[in-house]
């Protein structure tokens, strides 16, 4: 990754999925990334099932086919859904359309079904290692080496990473380029965008960072495809084998080494001339999810010990993948602002003390208070009180996880109105021009500022008036040039 500064990606980029960008992809682009099996069967994998449907029903016809007889594939009441997914289709120009005739991208079609069989090149991770020839590496601790390298991403998003976990520079300059992290005072914050970003599940996490890397490379002006495509090839190896990359170029082999640092690949010592993918490249094609979710179900996990110690090994035992409680809620909020987060995860406590005045730790349990303090400086940081409502909402405890809505209605109102009150000022620069001589100087620069529409407030008692940043150097000169009293010193002053 390159140190280079680079302006920020806007709310709707950040936002895209893999497949909003790869529609956005000209068709020659598009073509060179269908060249490779591996690319073609992910894509595939990333399609809808009704878009995987029209593909298989079409894959083995070279003929033309008419919009009509794709139309037979749905129902009547469907039929507006299935054009939806045509419509996908052709943006990704897997479908082309001539003379109101439907066919398959001849590319697509020859290297879709080499995947399927197993013909054509399979790109450049072909040939798996000897293991026996190599150093070994057991399952659970390539489980341990991706959590550990993801956690240290989301641990220095919430403020817990030590200088021995925070991320390597690369990936600090993504987070910061992405969003996700900014500057003040010169010290990294997490943004409203940030925070967001915590709300998701790991496979949206680690797709919406690919995407930031990928727009960062643009800017770089390298071959995205073969970075795509690299994505891709990546995605299709099997978990735990030993992989060799010496045919790989000096492009591929950079991205190599990105991929390590979020934690997709295990290198192996002496040089990256042999790598082993972790379980995090099955999110590349979106297989196995549940397996993911399994290893990750670990990440944060700490024995008992001080708020935010972050420094304590991960547990090794392979009981603790097991995914006991991923998806369940831990959190009980009561209508006296009294929050109960039963859990042991430094992640999820430090996203916590983002906005929470936590007062006792316990094993297994969290106590803390929501405040117009705590959540003030939430606020200060970004945050904003839909996306605190949706987080305790999202992660409420199963006891009350029926209840609509999990989170008291009171409880919700006032973190708006908090909100509400720190935005009802805005602060922003202007400058006051006072202190005028005569009431006719007055007149005539305020007149001249109203033609310019650039007067906030004006107070002709006191011969007052507040003009906006912009308008400031016009009105000025003007002052200059109009009002010089005869000593040559001007008429008024004008404050900041």
């Amino acid at each position: 990754m390159s140190d280079q500064q680079a302006p920020e990606q806007n709310d709707a980029q950040f936002q895209l999925t893999i497949l909003e960008y790869l529609e956005r992809l000209p068709e020659e682009l598009c073509n060179r990334l269908y060249l490779k099996p591996t690319s073609c069967l992910a894509v595939f994998r990333l399609l809808t099932t009704v878009s995987k449907q029209i593909i298989m029903s079409i894959l083995y016809i070279e003929t033309p086919i008419s919009k009509s007889d794709i139309q037979l594939l749905a129902k009547p009441r469907k039929i507006k859904f299935l054009l939806e997914n045509l419509d996908s289709l052709k943006k990704l120009f897997i479908l082309l359309e001539k003379d109101d005739k439907i066919y398959i991208n001849k590319t697509f079609q020859k290297q879709f079904i080499n995947s399927l069989t197993g013909g054509g090149n399979r790109g450049s991770f072909n040939n798996i290692m000897d293991p026996s020839s190599q150093e070994s590496i057991q399952i659970n601790d390539l489980d341990q080496y991706a959590g550990e390298k993801w956690e240290s991403v989301l641990h220095f998003m919430v403020g817990t990473a030590t200088k021995k976990t925070q991320p390597n520079k690369s990936v600090l300059q993504l987070l910061k380029k992405s969003g996700l992290m900014s500057n003040t005072d010169n010290q990294p914050q997490i943004t409203s965008k940030g925070f967001q970003f915590l709300l998701q599940d790991i496979c949206t996490q680690i797709w919406m960072v690919l995407l930031q890397y990928l727009y960062m490379r643009e800017e770089e002006e390298v071959d995205i495809i073969t970075i795509l495509g690299l994505f891709f090839q990546v995605g299709s190896l099997e978990f735990g084998n030993n992989y060799s990359v010496e045919n790989l170029t000096d492009l591929e082999l950079s991205v190599l080494k990105d991929l390590q640092e979020l934690g997709f690949i295990y290198k192996k010592r002496g040089g990256m001339s042999v790598i082993i993918p972790t379980r995090l490249v099955t999110i590349l094609t979106g297989a196995s999810i549940s397996a993911v979710k399994a290893t990750m179900s670990f990440l944060n996990k700490r024995s008992t010990g001080i708020l935010g110690s972050s420094d304590q090994p991960l547990i090794h035992s392979s009981e603790n993948f097991e995914d006991k409680n991923t998806d369940s809620g831990f959190i009980i909020i009561e209508t006296n602002y009294r929050l109960y987060a039963y859990t042991d995860s430094i992640l999820q406590i430090s996203i916590l003390d983002l906005f929470t005045h936590l007062v006792y730790r316990f094993p297994n349990l969290v106590v803390g208070s929501i405040t117009r303090d705590s959540i003030r400086m939430a606020l200060q940081k970004g945050i904003t009180a839909d996306q605190i409502v949706a987080y305790l909402n999202t992660h409420a405890h199963p006891q009350i996880k029926d209840k609509i809505p999990p989170v008291p209605i009171s409880i919700s109102d006032q973190i708006r109105l908090w909100e509400k009150e720190k935005n009802r000022i805005n602060p922003f620069p202007s400058f006051m021009y006072h202190e005028f001589n005569r009431q006719q100087d007055f007149d005539i620069v305020h007149r001249y500022a109203e033609q310019l529409g650039v007067v906030l407030w004006v107070n002709e008692k006191i011969r007052t008036m507040v003009i906006t940043q912009e308008g400031h150097e016009s009105v000025k000169n003007f002052v200059k040039r109009r009002m010089a009293s005869k000593t040559g010193q001007p008429a008024i002053q004008h404050a900041q």
